[in-house]
């Protein structure tokens, strides 16, 4: 008979940089857990077999016990711990609006004459000198406001104002607005 190793749980570890927290989802039983801690970036799970060690997505303080405020549901441990901030990237802004984005907004006012072109078929879609207003697209990091959004979504509850909710569910720019194109050529 051989000594089988206990299995270690699967997680899910997220930095949330605009929110300035570390988001942590451990698939765990309650009652095989006994403390969860971090230690150096590392959230420490304590069961009755083991301790497992889990690499956290960004820089969190130290805490003997985050038991207490960890959500135990379902199978499930979640937890959201404050990030320390990171003085070199203090600014997630920059990491949207620089140039080595393919569009950036600084771009698309160098070229006010360009015409977007489907990159399949060249079919004009949008003439830039018709365009009022340039908005960036939403950042890869729009999806941690979501739980903003859906606490707040006008929607719950007896809401039932259908325009209103139509406004929050779609990414619709006005006539004289560019939001997202593929191709900028010149005229």
């Amino acid at each position: 008979m051989t000594a089988t190793r206990p299995q270690s749980p699967r997680y899910f570890t997220e930095y949330l940089p605009r929110l300035c927290s570390v988001s942590i989802c451990v698939e765990l039983r309650r009652q095989e857990l006994e403390k969860l801690s971090i230690k150096a970036n590392q959230l420490l799970v304590s069961t009755k077999t083991q301790i497992v060690s889990i690499p956290l997505a960004g820089k969190t303080a130290d805490y003997d016990d985050v038991l207490s405020f960890a959500r135990v549901e379902n199978g499930f441990v979640t937890l959201k711990v404050p990030a320390l901030a990171d003085k070199a990237a203090s600014s997630i802004d920059q990491l949207t609006s620089t140039d080595d984005s393919i569009w950036s907004i600084r771009d698309l006012k160098q070229h006010p004459q360009g015409v977007f072109e489907c990159a399949a078929c060249s079919q004009p879609i949008a003439d830039l000198s018709k365009i009022r207003k340039l908005h960036p697209m939403p950042s890869e990091m729009w999806y941690e406001m979501m739980e903003f959004w859906h606490c707040h979504k006008p929607t719950n509850g007896n809401y039932t104002n259908d325009k209103i909710a139509d406004r929050f569910n779609n990414l619709r720019p006005a006539s004289d607005t560019l939001i997202a194109a593929t191709r900028l050529s010149e005229r």
